[in-house]
């Protein structure tokens, strides 16, 4: 199923704060594969700037101007990061090493194997409760588990790990830092947007049940070009956090009462995303930027920030990275669920063509399409009528 409606129209389900979420023209995404979204973003933004486009796979695609001069993209990012900053921030525990030489703020952590569970349960009590248990080559959230409290959390965690990918569960041990969880999008030496991210959740109103405002909320999510592939889930990771606040999938919250399905703030795992770069302290935005300085030859990447509250000096109060990713969601930045989209996409290709030596003019409303084909006696028939 491609399309499908819903009558009578549901009810909102807003946020903590009572936004209602953004509404976005889906018709350019339909059929697109998730992971080609934010590529066929940049290749509309290099063509509506005058560019002309070469597309080598879904996932692939170089822009050139009048004089041959040519910038190319694989899926969001540029081809001006080195291949060694992926490997580097590929690993969660290389990256705390870079970042710590470079004086970053990152929590106290260690890296352990998976028969090395006993250890990192005395880590886990050494460090003090809550802690988070992280997988050291994990992407889009998966397997971290954050505010754990006991050593049946950390031996949960581990365990999921392990089912997660058997070759690879080796696992990291860190203090949790207090505060909000923020995705600061960098690139070329600026920060374009900041994203608070919330835990899947759903907010009550008094009337319907957990399960059925999840369903409502999932509705609204597929009206996102980002989230639309990125349901709430209803499986045992969220029934473990219901039962972890004495709820049910019956159990009706009541109103502005905020019920957690999931404990990472993951937008790939159902979570909420809200722009708030204009209110960010310059602080943080500084912070982060340092952060991408610090992997050699990295120009473009998402970084995890954990911070109280993003509109006061980093300074006055506790914060910490807690991960580089060189490939970050474009799309999570450039579509949140709630608050004033930024124009990361179309900055990205602007900054990536100045680096090459290209000027691009304003962005235009229409654009010339020439497509080179063999044609058949019924392809005139089909440009007549």
């Amino acid at each position: 199923m491609h399309r499908h409606y819903w009558f009578p129209a549901t009810e909102l389900v807003r946020d903590a704060e009572g936004r209602a979420p953004n509404t976005y023209d889906l018709s350019i995404h339909h059929g697109l594969p998730k992971v080609g979204e934010a590529n066929q973003e940049l290749q509309k933004i290099a063509l509506s700037c005058g560019l002309r486009t070469l597309r080598t796979s879904w996932k692939d695609f170089s822009a050139q101007d009048a004089d041959g001069r040519r910038i190319s993209f694989g899926l969001s990012f540029s081809e001006a990061s080195s291949p060694v900053s992926g490997v580097i921030t590929g690993n969660k525990q290389l990256t705390r090493r870079f970042l710590q030489a470079a004086g970053a703020a990152v929590p106290e952590g260690r890296l352990f194997q998976p028969e090395e569970l006993e250890d990192a349960v005395q880590f886990a009590e050494d460090l003090g409760y809550p802690v988070v248990v992280k997988p050291v080559a994990g992407k889009s959230g998966q397997g971290v588990v954050a505010g754990i409290l006991s050593r049946t959390g950390v031996e949960w965690a581990a365990a999921q790990i392990s089912h997660l990918d058997p070759a690879d569960s080796r696992f990291i041990v860190e203090d949790h830092v207090p505060g909000a969880d923020y995705r600061i999008y960098v690139a070329y030496g600026a920060v374009l947007s900041v994203v608070l991210r919330r835990p899947a959740n759903v907010t009550g109103d008094g009337v319907r049940s957990v399960a059925e405002l999840v369903v409502a909320k999932n509705h609204q999510r597929r009206h996102n070009p980002h989230t639309r592939t990125r349901l709430i889930r209803c499986d045992s990771s969220s029934t473990y956090q219901l039962e972890r606040q004495q709820a049910s999938w019956d159990y009706v919250p009541a109103p502005d009462e905020t019920v957690w399905l999931a404990s990472a703030a993951n937008i790939s795992q159902g979570g909420d995303s809200t722009e708030v770069l204009p209110e960010t302290h310059p602080s943080i935005l500084d912070s982060a930027v340092r952060a991408v300085d610090a992997i050699p030859g990295l120009n473009q990447a998402g970084v995890d920030f954990l911070v109280p509250d993003h509109r006061r000096p980093l300074e006055s109060q506790s914060g910490g990275i807690c991960e580089i990713n060189t490939t970050p969601a474009l799309m999570a930045n450039q579509a949140p669920v709630y608050g004033e989209p930024q124009p990361v996409a179309e900055t990205v290709v602007r900054r990536a063509a100045e680096s090459a030596g290209i000027q691009l003019p304003p962005r235009e409303g229409t654009l010339q399409i020439a497509v080179r084909a063999q044609a058949s006696p019924i392809h005139p028939a089909w440009l007549d009528g």
